[in-house]
This record gives C-alpha cells, sequence and structure tokens, in this order.
C-alpha cells in the first residue's frame, strides 16, 4: 500500500512509462479513453462503427469518423460529442511527442472539417512552456483548441478514487496500492472483516454485508478506489447460488459499474446473464430490480455511457415491461404495488417526449395511483413518491396536474409530520425551480410553505421564505413585489424578538433599499442604503467586512453609481443630491469613496447616450421617479407596460395597488389569459369618498383608468378592492370571454391569490412605515423637479413573464382551414359580382393591388371588398346612422342574400383608401368571435389587436388553395393550410 497519494502518483508514473518500453500502445490507448470519459466527455465514439447521434451534429460527427478511420492514425483516435461540440481524442507513447502531436494535428485537420477541440494522451512529459507553444501553434494554424496530457497530468488523475480502478484494469496496479480510506464505523468494520483476503461469501447474509460494502463504494466519491475489491468478493458467487440470488448479484455488479465508474461496458456480460436468467414467476422487488436495470441501461446507451446498440437497450426495455406490466395485473398487498407504481414510468418508450403535456400524461398516473395507497396507508414512503417527482419537476412542475398531485403528496406530508413539514418539501420545489430559472413555479411553491412556518418556534423558516421571495420577485423586475415581502420580513424579525432572526433584519433592510433602485427612485435609493447599512451594521456579525457580505457590498457600488449618474442627470440639484449623501447615519467614510468613485473615469465623463445605455442595461428604469409632485411606477409583464401614476402624498397607495398587482400577476402567468400587447395607465387619486372608484378614460392607444381611493381605507377593502381592480383591468386586456376569464381568477384564488397579496395588516401602512425607516419621515422629494427629457428607458422584464405568441388558446390549423374555407364560400360570390366593374376602374383596382403588394391575402381582400359591398347596401337601405349604431338583423339578411346570388351594385368611386382602412378593422374585430374571442374594451385598440391576431392566430399567413379572381402572384410568407383529417 502506498502511504500518500505522492508515492502512489510516482508508481503510477513508474507503469506509464513502462507502457512505452513494452510498446503497449493498445492499452494506453484503452487506458487514455476511460479517463477522457470520466473527465472530459461521456460520449466517446470509436474510429469505426454507427453515430448514435442525431441531427447536423451526428452527421458531421459521422463524417469526420469516417475520414479519421481510414487515416493512419485511426486506431488511436476517438470521437466525442459534447453540447453540439465534436472533440478528437488522441494518444501516443512516441518520446518524440511535440513533433508527433504536430505531425497528428496535420491529418486531425486535414479533412477540411475540423474538429472543436483536441484532447492529446502521452505517456513522455511535457515542459509547461513546450504545452503553451503546442496550444498556441494549434489555435493559430487550425483554429482549435489543443489539452495536453502527459505522463505526470495522467498519473496524477488516476491516483484519483474514482478513477484508480482504470490504472487496476490497465497498468496492473494492485487494488491495495491506494492509500486506506476511511468510511464511518459500519463501512470500515465490513471493510477489515471482508478484504483480508480469508473470508467469502457463502450464505444470503454474507451476500447482505458485501452488498452494503459495495453500495458505499459506489456511491460515496472517497470510496470509490474500494469498488473493485467489492465486486471480485461477488463473482465466485454466481455459479454457486439459485438463481433468484444470482440474479440479484448481477444487478449489483451492473449498478455499481455504471454508477460507480459511469461506464455500463465492462459489466456487460452481467446485464446480458441477468436478463438471460428472468424468469415467469417473478417476486415485486425482482421486477423492480429488473425495470430500474432496463432504465439504468437505456440512460446510460443516450448517455454515451454505455456502447451496447439501441435494439439491446429496447429488448431489455421490453423485458422488464412485459415483467412489470404482469406484476401490476397481479394481486399484490398494498405495499408492493405501491413500490412498483413509484417506478412504472421509467422504462415508459415515451420518456423522452419534449411535449410536458404528453411526458405528463404518461408519467403522472402511476403515481396518482400511487398516492392514493399513500393516502389511505400510514406505511407507504411517500418521501420517495416525493423524490421521484421531484426529478421531473423542471419539465412538468408548473403544469396543474402535476401541481395537484404535489399538493396531495403535501396533504399526506402534513398529516403525519405536520405543517413544518410540508412547507420545508414545499421549499425544496420552489429551490429546484429557482434553479432553472422558474421564478413563476418557484414563487407559487414558496408561497404556500411560508404558511406552514408562520409560529414562534419556526419564525426563522417564514421570514428567509419572505426573503427569498423577495429574491424571485425582483428576478422578475417586480420592485414593488419585492419590497412588500422584504418589508413583511423585515416587520417579522423585529417583532420576534430572537436572536437568531438579527442577521436576517440587516439583510431585508438591504433587500428594501435594493427596491428603490429597481423602481426607479434614485435619491429614494441613496437616502436608503444608508439607513439599511446601519441596519445591517447593528445587528450583523462583522457587518462591515464587504468580502463577507456580499449584499451590503452591492449595495454601496449601487450606491456609488446611482449618485455619479444624477449629477449628470439633475445638474441643478446637485445640493439635494449631496444632502442624500450626508444623511448616511454610519462612518462618513463611506459616503466619502463614494463621492471619490463618482469623480473618476467613466463616470466623470459620462455622456447622455451612456448614461441612457447604461440605465436601459442595469435596471430599465429612470432614476427620478420618485421627484416632482407625481410619482411613477413602471414595470412589464404579460405584454403589457404598467404605469401608476399619483400624487406624492398616495405614495403608500401607489406602493399598495402596484405591489398587490405585480404579486397578482405572477399567480396568474402560468394561465393563458389572451391578452392583448398593450400598454396600461392608471392614475390614482384620493378624496373623501367612502368607496374606492374606478373609471375608464376613452382611449384608443392605450387602457387608461382613473382611481379615485378614499383617504383611509381597512384591509379587509383593500384585499377586495383590488381584486375588483385587478380583474376589471386584466379582464378588459383579455381577449377570453368574460365567464372564462374569471373562472380562472376564481381558480388562483383558490390557490392563495388575496392571502400572497395581503399577507401582512394593511400593506399601504407597511409601504409608508418601511419609508419612514429608510428614508426617512421628513424627507420631502415632491419639490424636486425633474428634467423633461430625463432618461425613462422601457422597464426591463422577467423572461417568463413575457407576452406569450405562440398559438392561441382557441387556435387550431383544422379550426383556421374550415374558417377560411366558410370565408372563400361566402365572400367569392359577391368579388365574382363586381369583378368587372372594379376591373373597369382604375383606381379601384390600384388600390386592391396596394393592398396585396403590401402583403394582404386573397380572402383578406375579398372580405375588405364583401365587407364594403355590405356595408353600402346597409347605408342603402337604413340610412348610415342606423348603419353606425349597428344592425345585426339587417346585417344577418343581407349576408344571407348576398349567400342567394343578390348582391348590389356599388359606387367604386367611394371605394378609397380611408374607407378601405375602416373595412379592414371591421374586418379584424369581426374575426374574434369566430375563434371564440371577445372584445372586452369600449375604446378598443386597433394596433394591439391587429398584432395579437397576426401572432397568436397567424391572421395575416394562413390561408387554403382556392380559385384566384385576380392575376398577382402569391403574397410571400403565405401558409398553405392542408384539409383536416376526417
Amino acid at each position: 500500500m502506498a502511504n500518500n497519494r505522492y508515492t502512489l502518483r510516482r508508481y503510477l508514473r513508474f507503469q506509464l512509462e513502462q507502457m512505452s518500453a513494452l510498446n503497449q500502445q493498445h492499452q494506453f490507448e484503452e487506458l487514455s479513453f476511460e479517463l477522457a470519459r470520466q473527465r472530459i466527455c461521456r460520449r466517446i465514439l470509436p474510429a469505426t462503427g454507427p453515430v448514435q447521434a442525431g441531427g447536423d451534429q451526428g452527421r458531421d460527427a459521422e463524417t469526420f469518423r469516417s475520414y479519421l478511420g481510414a487515416s493512419e492514425i485511426g486506431a488511436a483516435t476517438r470521437i466525442g460529442i459534447v453540447d453540439r461540440k465534436t472533440l478528437v481524442f488522441a494518444c501516443t507513447l512516441d518520446k518524440k511527442l511535440p513533433a508527433k502531436i504536430k505531425s497528428d494535428l496535420v491529418t486531425i485537420c486535414g479533412s477540411g472539417t475540423k474538429p472543436d477541440a483536441v484532447y492529446y494522451f502521452a505517456t513522455p512529459d511535457l515542459a509547461v512552456a513546450k504545452r503553451h507553444e503546442l496550444q498556441a501553434f494549434g489555435n493559430r494554424k487550425y483554429g482549435i483548441h489543443l489539452e495536453i496530457f502527459d505522463g505526470q497530468a495522467i498519473a496524477d488523475q488516476l491516483s484519483d478514487p474514482d478513477t484508480f480502478w482504470i490504472a487496476e484494469e490497465f497498468l496492473s496496479v494492485p487494488a491495495d496500492m491506494f492509500p486506506e480510506v476511511q468510511g464511518d464505523a459500519e463501512y470500515q468494520a465490513l471493510r477489515e472483516r471482508w478484504f483480508d483476503g480469508s473470508r467469502q461469501i457463502s450464505n444470503f447474509t454474507d451476500f447482505l454485508e458485501v452488498k452494503r460494502g459495495l453500495r458505499c463504494a459506489t456511491f460515496e466519491e472517497p470510496l470509490k478506489v474500494d469498488l473493485g475489491r467489492w465486486m471480485d468478493l461477488i463473482h465466485p458467487i454466481l455459479d454457486m447460488v439459485p438463481t433468484r440470488l444470482a440474479r440479484k448479484a448481477l444487478y449489483e455488479i451492473a449498478v455499481a459499474q455504471l454508477r460507480g465508474r459511469k461506464t455500463l461496458d465492462p459489466a456487460r456480460w452481467a446485464v446480458d446473464r441477468f436478463f438471460e436468467t428472468i424468469e415467469s414467476d417473478l417476486d415485486s422487488d425482482d421486477v423492480q430490480d429488473i425495470v430500474l436495470l432496463a432504465s439504468y441501461a437505456m440512460t446510460a446507451h443516450h448517455t454515451g455511457d454505455f456502447s451496447g446498440g439501441l435494439e439491446l437497450v429496447q429488448k431489455w426495455r421490453s423485458q422488464a415491461d412485459q415483467a412489470l406490466s404482469a406484476a401490476l395485473s397481479s394481486k399484490l398487498s398494498d405495499a408492493s404495488r405501491y413500490q412498483l407504481l413509484l417506478i412504472a414510468r421509467q422504462i415508459a418508450p415515451d420518456r423522452s417526449s419534449k411535449d410536458p403535456e404528453l411526458f405528463s400524461e404518461m408519467v403522472l398516473p402511476p403515481w396518482e395511483e400511487a398516492v392514493e395507497i399513500a393516502e389511505r396507508s400510514p406505511f407507504a414512503d411517500i418521501d420517495t413518491l416525493n423524490d421521484m417527482m421531484q426529478i421531473y419537476l423542471p419539465f412538468i412542475g408548473s403544469l396543474p396536474r402535476y401541481q395537484r398531485l404535489a399538493d396531495r403528496i403535501d396533504d399526506v406530508v402534513e398529516k403525519r409530520r405536520g405543517k413544518t413539514a410540508r412547507a420545508e418539501q414545499g421549499r425544496e420545489r420552489a429551490m429546484i425551480h429557482a434553479t432553472h430559472n422558474q421564478y413563476v413555479a418557484a414563487i407559487d411553491q414558496l408561497q404556500r410553505a411560508k404558511e406552514g412556518w408562520f409560529h414562534a418556534a419556526t419564525m426563522d423558516g417564514s421570514v428567509l421564505a419572505m426573503l427569498q421571495l423577495s429574491d424571485f420577485y425582483s428576478r422578475l423586475w417586480l420592485p414593488l413585489a419585492a419590497r412588500y415581502y422584504a418589508a413583511a420580513a423585515l416587520k417579522y424579525a423585529i417583532l420576534a424578538k430572537d436572536e437568531e432572526l438579527r442577521s436576517l433584519i440587516g439583510r431585508a433592510a438591504l433587500e428594501i433599499s435594493a427596491t428603490y433602485l429597481m423602481a426607479g427612485e434614485g435619491l429614494s435609493f441613496i437616502r436608503s442604503v444608508g439607513r439599511a447599512a446601519q441596519i445591517h451594521i447593528a445587528h450583523t456579525r462583522d457587518g462591515e467586512n464587504l468580502e463577507r457580505h456580499s449584499e451590503f457590498a452591492a449595495r454601496l457600488a449601487e450606491a456609488a453609481k446611482v449618485y455619479a449618474l444624477l449629477r449628470h442627470i439633475l445638474p441643478d440639484q446637485l445640493q439635494q443630491i449631496e444632502a442624500a449623501l450626508e444623511g448616511w447615519p454610519i462612518d462618513p467614510a463611506y459616503a466619502n469613496s463614494l463621492r471619490t468613485l463618482a469623480f473618476k473615469p467613466p463616470w466623470a465623463s459620462m455622456s447622455r447616450s451612456e448614461i441612457e445605455e447604461r440605465l436601459a442595461e442595469d435596471i430599465g428604469q429612470g432614476l427620478t421617479y420618485d421627484l416632482g409632485p407625481e410619482l411613477r411606477y413602471r414595470w412589464n409583464a404579460l405584454g403589457i407596460t404598467w404605469t401608476i401614476r399619483a400624487a406624492s402624498s398616495a405614495r403608500a397607495i401607489a406602493e399598495w395597488i402596484g405591489a398587490a398587482f405585480q404579486i397578482a400577476i405572477v399567480d396568474l402567468a402560468d394561465e393563458d389569459l389572451a391578452l392583448l400587447p398593450s400598454s396600461v395607465d392608471i392614475e390614482i387619486t384620493t378624496s373623501g369618498l367612502l368607496k374606492p372608484k374606478l373609471e375608464a378614460v376613452p382611449d384608443n392607444a392605450q387602457m387608461r383608468y382613473r382611481l379615485t381611493v378614499p383617504n383611509s381605507i381597512t384591509l379587509g377593502d383593500e384585499a377586495s378592492f383590488t381584486l375588483m381592480l385587478l380583474a376589471e383591468i386584466l379582464g378588459n386586456a383579455s381577449a377570453l370571454p368574460s365567464g372564462d376569464f374569471l373562472k380562472v381568477v376564481e381558480r388562483k384564488i383558490d390557490r392563495g391569490l388575496l392571502n400572497n397579496a395581503f399577507w401582512v395588516h394593511p400593506v399601504s401602512r407597511l409601504f409608508g412605515d418601511v419609508r419612514d425607516l429608510l428614508v426617512g419621515k421628513d424627507v420631502v422629494l415632491s419639490g424636486i423637479s425633474a428634467p423633461m427629457d430625463a432618461p425613462a428607458p422601457d422597464p426591463r422584464i422577467g423572461d417568463e413573464l413575457a407576452w406569450l405568441s405562440d398559438d392561441g388558446p382557441t387556435y387550431t390549423t383544422a379550426r383556421a382551414y374550415q374558417a377560411l374555407s366558410n370565408r372563400y364560400r361566402r365572400m367569392t360570390p359577391v368579388v365574382a359580382a363586381n369583378l368587372k366593374a372594379l376591373r373597369a376602374h382604375p383606381a379601384a383596382m390600384a388600390l386592391l393591388e396596394e393592398l396585396h403588394d403590401e402583403g394582404l391575402l386573397d380572402w383578406q381582400i375579398y372580405q375588405v371588398i364583401f365587407n364594403f359591398v355590405l356595408q353600402h347596401a346597409i347605408e342603402a337601405e337604413v340610412g348610415y346612422q342606423v348603419m353606425a349604431n349597428g344592425s345585426p338583423d339587417i346585417t344577418q339578411r343581407l349576408v344571407k342574400e348576398f349567400e342567394n346570388g343578390k348582391t348590389p351594385a356599388i359606387n367604386l368611386d367611394e371605394f378609397t383608401r380611408e374607407t378601405v382602412k375602416s373595412v379592414r378593422w371591421v374586418g379584424l374585430f369581426a374575426a374574434m368571435p369566430g375563434w371564440q374571442l371577445s372584445n372586452h374594451r369600449s375604446t378598443p385598440d386597433m394596433e394591439a389587436t391587429r398584432r395579437f391576431l397576426a401572432v397568436r392566430y397567424h391572421h395575416f399567413e394562413d390561408d387554403i388553395d382556392h380559385p384566384s379572381l385576380f392575376d398577382w402572384p402569391p403574397v410571400p410568407g403565405r401558409r398553405v393550410l392542408e384539409p383536416p383529417a376526417a
């Protein structure tokens, strides 16, 4: 046994040198490529044989491998595929290493198709300077990245526990050469009992002991060096025990090889033998082994950890599926059925589906049956089901069906272990979602979890959840929602009077301060940083250590930036800017450092365009929204640019409504509300009214509202009125029928929407309290005027809150085809009847050709003509005034007459661009009911409607084959739909 790693590395280096002396090129190739598979790329393929990587990447790799396989270095090379990149692995025993590498690079890069990187393994050592020289040569001449593993580097890699088995396999290094490893007491006892060379497995109890040692070595990194020795203990019993025990032993060997050494190839014999010995009469635990091993093999095939063909692993999967189906159709105890249901879909053929809905329909039904067992059986392992659910959380965790199942699991956990355990599970899911930047789903889980911690014994969990919520809302660029939860965290951390929560007081204060910057409140932000820093330093151990407390360092850096920018934006208000900095109740050295930074490049000489660019990139806000008699809050979400305006005296009310809206928007973000992309502007005033009042202000370009709020309002009024306000505004922005929209809102209320937005006592009071604390109770900014041209970039938007631009909720190509077919059937006779007159009217034909050149499809041009004819027919019968006010009965009768061939003559002198524009808008709004959509606004936003139909309903690209009445070419971008299948 080597005394230490240094001694082991020297011995490995010696053994590598002996390979060169004995000309063991083939063994060195296998050693190198196994090491590369462990350290660089899982998918390493030989220079011959099929590539199993689809698409262009696979074809490129296949072409390149064919070239290398036929070259003189083909036997000593491999191809790797990772992250859409092609890698080449080459190796040599040649002592003239620099010349050999250059020669091989000529061959490797000589086909015209170059790899992205070359990894070269060699037994001779290579000086660092020479390595850098060769890397520069490869980059300069071939444009490739070159890495070289010489003898020393290889020996160093092979001395790690997880790769030492490669040295055992190819360098004939004894297993006990590795320095002694120490596991826990149980493992150490097993090791001492079984590694002395005197014992063999003689009964099932012995097998279980060895299995326990093997499992420890498989999954614990420092113990992996022992894997080979444990497997060697199992080998002798394979032909000496009953088939069922032998199969269990084969299972352990295969799993240890794959999970411990990251390759299944050396244990293929064990997997083959395992599946060859499957019998018809199987226990449920036998079926579990079969399903899991088939699943492991399929996964290893896809990841490149097993070179066996797809046909082989599919055969194993088929055997596993048959065994599982037979078991589940038999009479089983709840315990056995539960265990099989947990793994029932691990071998499903469509497990690789990229459609979350299809995937959930495949994977969730067995778990829904399993949770039924858990609900009635206290012994069903609900934690394992929860863990398996979490595997697929990033892919399907946002789907309602998944959430309902997760809620049922949480109900079981709460029933067995209480609300705190339920909250912990919600937090785990939230953090998994957050790791994948799925903040909407993370917020949903954490909102539900925070309540489980909300009592004295676990208040730290609740406060931490609120701070985490604040962070998630910030990542979605929703500063008022973030401020609300950071303020709630600060309030309860202070009220708890718990020493464990002291540091969270400072963290909450710093989080609140950051929201002033994100909301575009520059002077408020500078003032808040000083007060938040004071709180942080007073409540946090070693609070002034900037390296240890990154949040504090970040606020100081941001304050320096804002101070510098405000000096450029508000040159007439330098005294006010200085006063904000002078008011910091901490060591003046902090403020002096900020001033020093502000007068250095790049801040000292920034141009107007540079300032605007910096603000747009950093926060997507201006810095003057808190100044003057009217303050503003702006944000982007769900395709709507939101603006709230209010007198500075109504600041807390504006913050309350903005925060509630932002929280509710996130709650609704996982629903398709069919929102039209537009703008919402809400002007807030206060009065002595007893109840709030909302008035819509007519405006075709945006949704404008005037909101009057009583001077005093209770918590109940806050919640009920905000819900009414939200439903009114979002309902008008949505194209869903009112009933469908309200069902969505009701569903979200049931899931906790109101509680999420009104977690703390009157929200307006909470906002007022934290502003008094951090900005200053006597600070008045309404007298400071911001320049008319102060920067006001478009607000930034969280990726998950972007406007939905996929197919609308009611769109299908079949429905589109049917609608177009009906239009052509109804409109073509009317156009044909007027075709001669149109062709005889140069101005009318010129206008139609202009519409075609603008991209209007034939059916849209037919619709213009049809609506023009219909409009004139109505005017001729009842007059313009009645027509303008709507006459559905007359319209329906006239359309019926048109269909029966009775088409009136028209005056084409009135067929002008202005008239055409009017009838085009009529046609646009007429398209909505055909998709079961509604317009809820009294002053419709025509451009928003046009964009909505264009993007989500393919209004300007969908067409069908039809007889053309005009001699013009098809419109570019036209999409011809096929008739739907019968």
